[in-house]
Formats: structure tokens, C-alpha cells, sequence
């Protein structure tokens, strides 16, 4: 009897052992790590199966039928996929958030939650989710109480001053999406383009703005938000939106500083002072394909932008790691074939050398990535350069530069300064994008001719003396 219970008892052990191995597997080192310095993390179930948008490649499909074809089929996909482990989530997590632009959830929960949810043949992997800073970018502030406004350089180096007085176009009828710290909305060169404005001495924040920035759990010692959190209205907590969304729609009475003065725009605060998660990033990009209420409800692709800036990375300290870029590259994906140009800054790595075009969102090929010139008309020393190697993909980035030196924008309390970096250099080519959607409206949801066009009239610049390899910097 003996020998028969021993025969019995190691199969079941080796069961065990091989349901608690497989149960850490499918959780990331970070998540673990989590668990024993705390009773709860945030992490990210993704689920096993992904959803990559279809959408017919004909010119004839209008943006707003590409942008509804996009969201029914990810909302029914998540929606059926999800349905095995919500209960789960709902019974045991604090708090959670279900994605559709990609197949994942957001979770805050504990250790037992996480193994009951690894145990899901559906569940691919957890992933904890931290909060670290963004890189800071190289800046020079003007005098606050400098009010004066020109044309900047930028906009005449983009041509966009010679487009407004021979074509008569400023981007009228393009809307700009802004993906950053936030916007101060108010502003004297901004408050006139903001959509949410009507003109008729009312505002309406729904479907114009919205927050992905929730209040921490535990604020006791913190240093809490200036802006306050889950926002209704907009607000900058660190002045790099709204000088982002300046060099794109900027204008005070006649005198502009953005490249389409005369579009609208469009934001959502993706990090907290310069602190963002791959979860808020991936929150805001679901946001631009299908607006919501100040809620987070009703959502309506029909009032996508034509084109979202993002001057931010994702580098490993926040959580963006090889294993997870596909999470990211996805959600580009699906946006970019709702029919949104995705303009990208390229990072500030440059100095390093060749290969440092390495955080998403910059390095994925549905990207439009974008480096910085200086005033001189050659590549800033800073901005990052390609071939993109932290993926071994070897794809050229960026494939447009364009002025991020010492560019003159927008600030919060009506100031104005000079800011340098890839972060300046995004917002010229999403204005860019603007004033050819104003120009053309059959552009709309064109995003692959959009960008062959923003290309082929490009001019070529490469790095003097600075050779990567082969690479020319050129596409043949």
C-alpha cells in the first residue's frame, strides 16, 4: 500500500509545482517584485488573443467610415474576449479599466487575484505597470513677461507662411491631437482654436479633453498635483503640452506661431508632471480614436483628430520593455488604420550616436517619427538617430526632421519661452498634416498618402560626418 500511495503522490506534486511555475511565468519579474514589498500593484492582463484593425485599403472609404469600421470591430472583439475573466476582476480587483484599442485590462490587485488570473488559458501575460519620470529635454525659457509674438522660424522653415498667403489655407476644418502634459487652455494664443470652444461664450470639455491621469492611491506625503487629478477641464501641470500644441495651432490675432493657426485641437494628459505608464499612454491613444465625455463615456470615432502629436517615449524605466512593445506597436497600429496620422518625436539621445531612435512609441513602423533640425538647417546634435536596433528590426527612423532648436511657443500664464528638442520638432509635422487635410479634405483618413506626400516634398538633410553603417539616412 505504500509503494501505490507514493505512485499517487508525485504526480500530484509535479501537478502542483508545474501550476505554480506556469502561474509565475505568465507574470513579469517587476510584477513579482511588486508583491513582496506590497499587498497590491497595477499591472496589465493581456490576453492571449489580439485583435489588428482590417480596414479596406480604398481611398474612397471616408475617415469617419474608417474610424467606425475600426472601433466596432475592437470594442466586439474585447468585448467577447474579455468575457471569461471580467467577473473575476470585478469581484476581486480595487479598481480596473477594460482596453479595446488593444486586447489588455488594467487591474490594481493583489498576489491571490493576479495567480487566479494567470491560471486563465486566456491570459497571455501580467505586467506591473510603474510610474518613473519622463526625460527631460533640453529647454531655454524666455523672460516671462515677454508677450511679443512673431512668425517663427519653424513655421517659415516648414513653409507653412508661404502656404497661408499663396493658397489662402491656415488649416481650417483639420483638428490636432495633443498627447502630452496636459494644456492650458485659456491661453491667448490657444483658447481660439480649442474645439471645445464654440464661439459663442460657451465651452464644452466633452469630447475635447480628457484626463487619463487618476489621483494615486495613498497621497499621504506626496506632492500633490498642481492641475488635481481625473480633470474635467484642461490644465497643464508641467507647460510642455501647451507648447507642444503652440508650435502646431498657435496663434495671437494676426501673428502666428503654429504651423495650422486656424485648425483646431484636441488633448489628453497622459502624464502626471512628466511622469507617464504604458497604461496612460495606451488610455490617450484609445481616447483619439473614439472621443468620449468628460466621463470617459459615449464614446464617438467620428470625432477622432486627423492627427495626434506625441512628444513623450516609453523608455524601460516606465515600463516599456522588448517583451511588451507589441502591446504599444498594436495600439499605433489600430489608430493609424482608423484613419490618424500618429507623429512621433524621436527622443534626444542623438549625442550617443547611431541607434538611439529606441522607445516606443518612436521605433514601430506604423510611427510617424520625427527629428529635429536647428536654425542652421542641419540636424541638431541632440535628436535621436536611427537604424532601430532594440527591436532588431533595422528600420529607418526618423523619417522626417524638422525645426526643434530654440523654437518659440506657448507656456502657461500667457508666457511665451523657447524650448529645444524632438518634442518642438512633432508639432511642425502634425501642424503640417493639418494645413494638407485643410488644403485637400479628401486627405482625411488617407494616412498612407499622407505621409508618402510629407516625404516625397521633403528636403533631404543627413548627418555631416556621422555615418550609421550602411544606412545613407535616405530611403532608396
Amino acid at each position: 500500500m505504500k509503494q501505490f500511495r507514493l505512485v499517487l503522490i508525485i504526480p500530484l506534486l509535479f501537478f502542483f509545482i508545474s501550476e505554480s511555475e506556469g502561474q509565475k511565468h505568465k507574470m513579469s519579474d517587476d510584477l513579482l517584485q511588486a508583491f513582496e514589498q506590497h499587498e497590491s500593484a497595477d499591472f496589465w492582463v493581456i490576453m492571449s488573443k489580439q485583435h489588428r484593425v482590417e480596414v479596406p485599403n480604398d481611398r474612397y472609404l471616408s475617415k469617419r467610415e474608417k474610424g467606425q469600421m475600426a472601433f466596432d470591430q475592437l470594442t466586439r472583439y474585447a468585448r467577447e474576449s474579455q468575457a471569461s475573466v471580467l467577473p473575476l476582476i470585478i469581484k476581486h480587483s480595487e479598481q480596473y479599466k477594460s482596453h479595446y484599442l488593444v486586447n489588455v485590462i488594467f487591474v490594481r490587485g493583489n498576489l491571490v487575484l493576479a495567480e487566479a488570473l494567470a491560471r486563465k488559458s486566456e491570459v497571455r501575460s501580467l505586467v506591473h505597470l510603474p510610474e518613473i519620470p519622463l526625460e527631460e529635454v533640453e529647454v531655454e525659457t524666455a523672460a516671462a513677461a515677454s508677450r511679443e509674438i512673431v512668425n517663427t522660424w519653424g513655421v517659415d522653415t516648414v513653409g507653412a507662411s508661404r502656404v497661408w498667403s499663396e493658397f489662402g489655407v491656415r488649416g481650417e476644418g483639420a483638428v490636432v491631437g495633443n498627447q502630452d502634459t496636459g494644456v492650458e487652455w485659456q491661453h491667448i494664443g490657444l483658447v481660439n482654436s480649442y474645439r471645445g470652444n464654440t464661439g459663442d461664450s460657451s465651452v464644452t470639455h466633452s469630447y475635447n479633453w480628457f484626463d487619463a491621469i487618476e489621483e494615486p492611491e495613498d497621497t499621504v506625503g506626496l506632492n500633490i498635483n498642481p492641475c488635481g487629478y481625473e480633470l474635467t477641464e484642461p490644465c497643464d501641470d508641467n507647460g510642455h503640452g501647451t507648447h507642444t500644441v503652440g508650435s502646431s495651432v498657435g496663434m495671437v490675432q494676426e501673428y502666428c506661431f503654429g504651423v495650422a493657426p486656424k485648425s483646431k485641437w484636441i488633448a489628453c494628459r497622459n502624464m502626471d508632471r512628466g511622469i507617464g505608464t504604458p497604461e496612460t499612454y495606451i488610455s490617450c491613444f484609445e481616447w483619439f480614436l473614439a472621443p468620449t465625455d468628460t466621463a470617459g463615456q459615449n464614446p464617438r470615432p467620428d470625432l477622432a483628430p486627423d492627427v495626434i502629436n506625441n512628444s513623450w517615449s516609453c523608455p524601460p524605466s516606465e515600463g516599456c520593455h522588448p517583451d511588451n512593445f507589441f502591446v504599444m506597436e498594436l495600439a499605433v497600429s489600430n489608430l493609424r488604420n482608423s484613419g490618424v496620422v500618429v507623429v512621433v518625436s524621436a527622443g534626444n539621445s542623438g549625442r550617443d550616436g547611431c541607434g538611439t531612435v529606441q522607445t516606443p512609441a518612436a521605433i514601430f513602423e506604423s510611427s510617424f517619427t520625427v527629428g529635429a533640425i536647428q536654425q542652421n538647417d542641419t540636424i541638431a546634435p541632440f535628436s535621436s538617430i536611427g537604424p532601430v536596433s532594440i527591436d532588431s528590426s533595422g528600420r529607418l527612423k526618423p523619417q522626417l526632421v524638422a525645426p526643434g532648436r530654440r523654437v518659440r511657443s506657448s507656456l502657461p500664464d500667457n508666457r511665451f519661452g523657447r524650448f529645444s528638442g524632438t518634442s518642438m520638432a512633432g508639432p511642425h509635422v502634425a501642424g503640417a498634416v493639418a494645413l494638407m487635410v485643410s488644403a485637400n479634405p479628401l486627405l482625411a483618413g488617407q494616412v498612407d498618402t499622407i505621409e508618402a506626400i510629407l516625404k516625397r516634398t521633403a528636403d533631404p538633410r543627413t548627418l555631416s560626418g556621422r555615418g550609421c553603417g550602411p544606412y545613407t539616412g535616405l530611403e532608396e
